[in-house]
């Protein structure tokens, strides 16, 4: 409890976790699959070596029988993200806005501060307020 509190609420406290429909909620793919394979697989229990061989070689078979791509309903395995006409036009209508993007660099890192919706800066007694916040808990607005 001690890390999460001085890493995650003392120094990156401005992170947070954003959600994207169907996409894992995690920047590693191999815990996604781990997780795909404890909930489908093994139901999150133990087992002893030779039924989770077994239950390997059913989840294993599935998602390739899943995958066949001569199959009607196939799982086509995507080897890049599909990003819709939409959201490319958002992003270069972004790429494109005047926003006044004030970077801080430090030692071994940089910060970046970008103003929200339809703001195009950030005042400095406004970038001042946030840095000096005081939040020690997820319950403080």
């Amino acid at each position: 409890m001690n890390y999460f509190h001085n890493e995650w609420l003392k120094t990156n406290d401005g992170w947070y976790e954003g959600i994207q429909v169907y996409t894992p909620s995690t920047n590693n793919a191999l815990e996604a699959t781990n997780k795909t394979i404890k909930d489908d697989g093994t139901f999150r229990e133990r087992h002893v070596l030779s039924r989770f061989l077994t239950i390997a070689t059913n989840v294993i078979n599935n998602w390739s029988v899943e995958r066949d791509s001569s199959s009607i309903n196939a799982k086509i395995f995507a080897t890049e993200p599909t990003i819709s006409l939409e959201l490319w036009t958002l992003s270069y209508q972004w790429a494109k806005s005047t926003k006044d993007i004030i970077c801080i660099s430090n030692d071994s890192s940089k910060t970046y501060y970008i103003p929200a919706r339809d703001l195009q800066s950030i005042s400095q007694a406004n970038l001042n307020k946030y840095k000096n916040k005081t939040w020690s808990t997820f319950n403080q607005s």
